[in-house]
C-alpha cells in the first residue's frame, strides 16, 4: 500500500513540474491563455523589444499599481521609468522560462540578464489583469550565484 501511494505522489508531483515547465515558444514559453500572452507581450515588448510606451497602451490596463518600492504607481510613470532606464542596459533580456495562470492572475519565472557575461538574476513577476489588460504587479528577485550548494540551477 505504502509503495502505491509513493508511486501515486510521485506521479502527482511529476504532473505538477510539468505544467510549470517551458512550453517551447518565443521567451522559452508557449502561452496556454489570453491572460498569459498577455503578460508574455507586455514583457517580450516593453524589455526584449524596448518599447514601453507601445507595451503598456497595448497590455495595459486604465490604471496601474505598483507592488514593487522601487517603481512608481501609474501608466505614465512605469512608461516614463522604463522609457529613462531601458537605455542604460541596451543588452537587457527577459529569457520566461515557466508561467502558470489562474484567472486574471500570472506568474512568470523569468532569467533577466543584462548581457552575455551576466549570470543574471532569477525573477519572479506576479501580474494581476482586469478585463484582460495588465492592472497590478508584484516581482522578487535574486542574483544567479557562481555556485550553487545543492548543484541545481535556478531555473
Amino acid at each position: 500500500m505504502n509503495k502505491i501511494m509513493s508511486l501515486r505522489h510521485a506521479a502527482a508531483a511529476a504532473i505538477f513540474v510539468a505544467t510549470l515547465l517551458p512550453q517551447g515558444a518565443q521567451a522559452g514559453v508557449k502561452p496556454r491563455n489570453a491572460a498569459e500572452r498577455t503578460v508574455v507581450g507586455l514583457l517580450d515588448m516593453a524589455f526584449n523589444q524596448k518599447k514601453p510606451a507601445e507595451a503598456w497602451q497595448r497590455y495595459g490596463g486604465s490604471y496601474y499599481k505598483q507592488h514593487n518600492p522601487m517603481a512608481p504607481d501609474g501608466k505614465g510613470a512605469i512608461i516614463g521609468l522604463l522609457s529613462a532606464w531601458l537605455p542604460t542596459v541596451p543588452n537587457l533580456r527577459y529569457d520566461i522560462k515557466r508561467i502558470i495562470s489562474d484567472g486574471e492572475m500570472v506568474w512568470v519565472h523569468s532569467h533577466v540578464t543584462t548581457g552575455s557575461e551576466d549570470r543574471g538574476n532569477a525573477v519572479v513577476d506576479i501580474f494581476r489583469l482586469e478585463k484582460g489588460k495588465v492592472v497590478e504587479h508584484w516581482d522578487v528577485g535574486t542574483a544567479v550565484p557562481e555556485k550553487s550548494l545543492n548543484g541545481n540551477t535556478m531555473f
